[in-house]
């Protein structure tokens, strides 16, 4: 709590850093990770009539604008989100994660490296707009990597914990009466001080004042019950559509552990692929129609981004299911995408091929998509200027509009 409300006017004391050319951007975003592998035969890759893939049972090809999906009847919230905002989505296909080990999967598509040593695309944006809100960057659920910047990154749940931890009466009397009396005991023993130190605790208690409005107002909207009728995904994503709208944060992860919180790692039973697949977007679509209707700012001006850590492989094992595999997608939606958009395809065998990052065609002199690719074009999203990491790493042009 403490790192995450640096920018809180309780440690208004720090030293503020210098606004980036990047805090103009009104851009926020929602990252939901589906943990444990998705499988692109169910989604991403139309790759029926051959002989060594193992594709969706019943399913067929669904082409809806510019998107050519899976399309089945035991996920029809695919085709219901796409008919109405296919002009805003874009699929990514045959991201390469060079692993089949989850934790290095997560990693290296979230903050593009391996390294325990890392900060994630949202910890990344959020650190360079750390003076703008509350809490820059929120994580509902699910892994972050915060190492250079967790001061940006505030995690909290569902069941009002955060609520309760900031009840203002805690301390709200204490902060500004301490500031009140500093102020006092100055000016009794020196009057010289009602110049530069009064105006900088005066400033000091305004922002302190403000900022506990904030909090107050924000902790009356969080007080959310864990419906039974309500799927996780449900409450976690109308939790993130308060604190988006609110200003109260810029990005806001949560994990989707897919139906019934089984996951996406299907060694067996992968037909429940099908099911994630359709509570996510179900979930999704009834998410992004509210907020369209009654948070128009935010609508115009939220990405959303859909990733998994890797896909599964494309033949089915013994027990019905699919191990890991090297290659993944990632969705992006909203606000500075290129709807109606696929980006790269997978081969007869389910493997990547490279792509022209400006086309996002199938291009034999392009290149091999790697998740650093999917981070710099979030970056360059948000207007964050690339870290070292990155550098010389282009965005996918042809997922931005």
């Amino acid at each position: 709590i403490q790192g995450g409300l640096a920018g809180l006017g309780l440690t208004s004391f720090l030293k503020p850093r210098v606004l980036s050319a990047s805090e103009h951007s009104q851009r926020k975003f929602l990252f939901v990770f589906c943990e444990g592998g998705w499988d692109q035969c169910y989604l991403f890759a139309p790759l029926w009539g051959e002989g060594n893939i193992s594709m969706e049972p019943n399913s067929q090809l669904g082409e809806i604008g510019g998107i050519r999906f899976v399309d089945s009847e035991a996920k029809p919230a695919v085709r219901g989100f796409l008919e109405e905002y296919h002009s805003r989505t874009c699929f990514i296909n045959g991201i390469g994660v060079r692993s089949v080990a989850h934790d290095t999967c997560l990693r290296l598509i979230a903050a593009g490296t391996p390294s325990p040593e890392c900060d994630d695309w949202g910890t990344l944006i959020a650190s360079d707009r750390a003076n703008r809100s509350v809490m820059p960057s929120v994580v509902l659920s699910g892994s972050s990597f915060a190492f250079h910047h967790s001061s940006a990154v505030t995690r909290m749940g569902i069941n009002g914990q955060f609520a309760s931890l900031l009840q203002t009466e805690d301390f709200r009397p204490n902060q500004l009466d301490l500031l009140e009396d500093q102020w006092v005991q100055d000016q009794q023993e020196k009057r010289e001080a009602q110049g530069i130190r009064h105006r900088a605790l005066q400033g000091k208690a305004n922002k302190a004042e403000n900022s506990i409005q904030s909090v107050q107002s924000l902790a009356d909207e969080l007080i959310f019950s864990n419906s039974s009728e309500e799927s996780h995904l449900n409450v976690e994503l109308n939790l993130a559509k308060v604190l988006l709208s609110s200003g109260a944060t810029e990005i806001v992860s949560l994990q989707h552990k897919g139906a019934m919180n089984l996951g996406y790692d299907t060694h067996a039973a992968n037909h429940l692929q099908g099911r994630n697949i359709q509570e996510l977007f179900q979930c999704l679509h009834q998410f992004y129609q509210d907020v369209e209707v009654n948070h128009p700012e935010l609508f115009e001006n939220l990405t959303i981004v859909l990733f998994s850590e890797m896909g599964r492989h494309p033949v089915l094992n013994p027990q019905q299911g699919k191990t890991h595999w090297m290659h993944t997608s990632a969705v992006l939606i909203g606000s500075g995408i290129q709807g109606d958009t696929v980006v790269g395809e997978y081969d007869r065998d389910s493997l990547s091929q490279p792509v022209n990052l400006h086309s996002g065609l199938v291009d034999s002199s392009g290149l091999f998509l790697q998740p650093s690719h999917l981070g710099a074009s979030l970056l360059h999203l948000a207007g964050v200027q690339q870290p070292e990491l990155l550098q010389g790493v282009d965005p996918i042009w042809a997922a931005l509009s």
